[in-house]
């Protein structure tokens, strides 16, 4: 019996935007967080856009916040 799963072998992305999101937590110089999302997890704007806050606060730049 072969049943297939609806899980995706990879991260879906809401929208360019979000992609955008989450090169740019990548690239945060001094960023302590690891975000690695499990297959098939579809990150939305406002989930990187929370990620992002979080990032930048932990490594002290609380300006870069008033963006994101």
């Amino acid at each position: 019996m072969n049943i297939e799963s609806n899980i995706t072998p990879y991260v879906q992305y809401e929208s360019y935007e979000t992609w955008l999101l989450y090169e740019e937590f990548k690239n945060i110089p001094g960023n302590l967080m690891d975000v690695s999302p499990e297959p098939g997890t579809i990150l939305s704007t406002e989930m990187m856009h929370n990620i992002l806050n979080a990032a930048y606060r932990l490594t002290g730049r609380n300006d870069m916040t008033v963006t994101h």
